[in-house]
């Protein structure tokens, strides 16, 4: 079963797929799930959501859906996520800064049967490039577009972990030594996050 998991055997080396929920300010890791490549990052995000209550999470395209916005905002965080191209197109209200409310569905087949709304920011960078980010902070006054985007901008930092494990931690040696080993990959991907997060104390509870 592990050997599918993994995709031993179809691929030269065993991968994993890694989600975790990285604090942006300190870098420190406070909870990850580990899969295959038979899980997705949406399947993998939602059970990280049991410990979020206040916080804002911030995600990119790849976790765009309502099973995800829902398993989070239920649990008491706020959502700000980048937009794919075809999310929340069509705005159902203009909202007097510039924002707008849209909606955002899941789908059986032809069916919808699931919707959330969803606050829409759209905004330039130097480059030219459009950002769309969701959030189900709906009020323009209590969370404004433009320091939402500015957080968002800063999520890159919880990159610098993943940077640690993957340039400097691990070495040149590009594949885990456990590669050969059906249940391996899992065991040396979480060593190498508990080892990373020894360097990188969590200051959330001092800081409340």
């Amino acid at each position: 079963m592990d050997r599918d998991f993994f995709a031993m055997g179809l691929l030269a080396f065993p991968q994993v797929r890694v989600v975790t929920l990285t604090e942006v300010g300190t870098h420190a890791v406070l909870d990850a799930r580990v899969g295959g490549l038979v899980d997705s990052e949406q399947d993998l995000a939602a059970p990280l959501a049991a410990g979020t209550d206040g916080m804002l999470v911030i995600m990119d395209r790849g976790f765009v859906g309502v099973n995800v916005w829902q398993e989070f905002t239920k649990a008491g965080a706020h959502a700000l996520i980048r937009a794919k191209t075809n999310n929340a197109r069509t705005p159902v209200e203009h909202l007097p800064d510039g924002t707008y409310l849209a909606k955002i569905s899941q789908w059986a087949g032809k069916r919808q049967v699931r919707t959330v709304t969803v606050r829409v920011i759209e905004y330039q960078v130097d480059s030219g490039e459009t950002i769309r980010l969701l959030t189900d902070l709906l009020d323009p006054e209590q969370a404004p577009a433009d320091e939402l985007a500015a957080l968002y901008h800063e999520r890159w930092e919880a990159e610098l972990p993943n940077r640690q494990i993957e340039t400097f931690q691990r070495g040149p040696q590009q594949v885990l030594r456990s590669a050969q080993c059906a249940c391996g990959p899992r065991k040396d991907s979480w060593a190498h996050r508990v080892t990373a997060g020894m360097d990188q104390p969590s200051f959330s509870e001092d800081g409340r």
